[in-house]
């Protein structure tokens, strides 16, 4: 059974992240993004999002617009090195995979 992969847990986690520090990630050139990940479609269970309210929604015309995207953290070439990037967000509680999807995030961490 595929895992679910909890795209608006993490994206309301990283948009607290982004208000506070979104000027150091600007300025250490990296950012978070939104885009859809055929290899992630693989691990992660996409049947849900037909499901759940959140993932779709029903245009004008009736057609249905699915969100089919998957976080991830990425960095300009010249830009932070990505080791270092990583572990500032598992500090904030963000777990990355070696890919730089972020999968996972704990919210009672404090630091």
């Amino acid at each position: 059974m595929k895992k679910k992969y909890p795209y608006y847990e993490l994206k309301n986690a990283i948009d607290e992240f982004v208000i506070e520090y979104g000027d150091l990630m600007t300025e250490q050139k990296w950012t978070i993004t939104s885009k859809p990940c055929n290899e992630c479609d693989k691990e992660f269970d996409t049947k849900l999002r037909e499901k759940d309210e959140r993932f779709f929604y029903i245009t004008s015309s009736g057609k249905k617009k699915k969100n089919i995207d998957y976080l991830f953290v990425e960095r300009e070439s010249n830009g932070k090195l990505t080791k270092g990037i990583n572990q500032f967000l598992n500090n904030f509680g963000f777990e990355i995979n070696s890919n730089g999807l972020i999968v996972g995030y704990i919210s009672n961490n404090t630091k």
